[in-house]
């Protein structure tokens, strides 16, 4: 018979015929895998205690068994990791920032616009073409002074948080737009 440790648990369980039950013990007579597992259900069953020299046999066995000691790490690799992280995280936050100037239109970033940068952002991107109902909203825009991303251009597009958007809904009910961060761009 081949090791079957759920043979072994069904025969601790009693659920197994007499010909099976005696083949399975026959198996953990032979095999000392199967033997070892099967004390150790026998144990946590609470139908067997622990050999009087188990503890000291488990302890030999430790013992014989190789130990490695950690290395601390060395101070100045601590610091050295650390001060990446740091660079890292001032990189990326400055890269993230949204940069005005005075006047609130948005400065350029490696050659690039803002308005470019923010396309970069998983937003959802939201295009109103009604006339009216972008007059409406460009008015509400820059009551609240928030500028369009690409200045005076082709393109009229609006970084609005989720906070904004629920602010212009109210101003603007037929708006409509989902309570959400977007872009919203006007077309109308």
């Amino acid at each position: 018979m081949p090791c079957d440790f759920d043979r072994i648990d069904a025969l601790l369980g009693g659920s197994l015929e007499e010909s099976e039950r005696q083949s399975v013990l026959n198996h953990i007579e032979k095999c000392s895998a199967c033997r070892a597992y099967y004390d150790a259900m026998q144990m946590l069953e609470g139908d067997a205690q622990p050999p009087a020299d188990f503890g000291a046999k488990v302890m030999a066995e430790v013992r014989r068994t190789p130990q490695q000691k950690k290395k601390a790490l060395p101070y100045r690799r601590t610091l050295a990791g650390l001060a990446a992280c740091a660079v890292l995280v001032l990189v990326l936050g400055l890269r993230l920032l949204p940069l005005h100037s005075d006047s609130g239109n948005a400065l350029p970033v490696d050659g690039r616009s803002m308005g470019d940068l923010a396309s970069d952002l998983p937003l959802t991107v939201y295009p109103m073409e009604d006339e009216a109902l972008c007059r409406a909203v460009r008015a509400w825009l820059q009551q609240q002074e928030i500028p369009s991303l690409y200045g005076e251009g082709l393109r009229e597009a609006y970084d609005l948080t989720a906070d904004q958007v629920l602010a212009l809904n109210q101003a603007v009910p037929e708006a409509k737009l989902p309570l959400q961060m977007l872009q919203l761009e006007l077309k109308g």
